[in-house]
């Protein structure tokens, strides 16, 4: 379907409805186009939980504050 951007104003609706239909939408403007409606797809909905198992903790303490050695070690650069 082909359209001018006059008809466009008066008639979105139905070439919205038309790109939803899977309709080829084209608007011109002085005979050459200018604009193509389509339609998108939707989002992917995942599932809660898609990347259950994927993930593992390294270390279950790594949350755990240092020692005042470990700090220490850590600001003077040493390992």
């Amino acid at each position: 379907m082909e359209t001018t951007v006059g008809e466009a104003s008066r008639n979105v609706s139905k070439l919205i409805e038309a790109a939803e239909r899977g309709e080829r939408v084209v608007i011109t403007r002085r005979g050459k186009p200018v604009v193509k409606l389509v339609r998108i797809q939707p989002p992917v909905r995942r599932p809660v939980g898609f990347l259950s198992g994927q993930i593992r903790e390294i270390d279950p303490a790594w949350w755990h504050p240092m020692s005042e050695e470990e700090a220490d070690a850590w600001l003077e650069g040493r390992d």
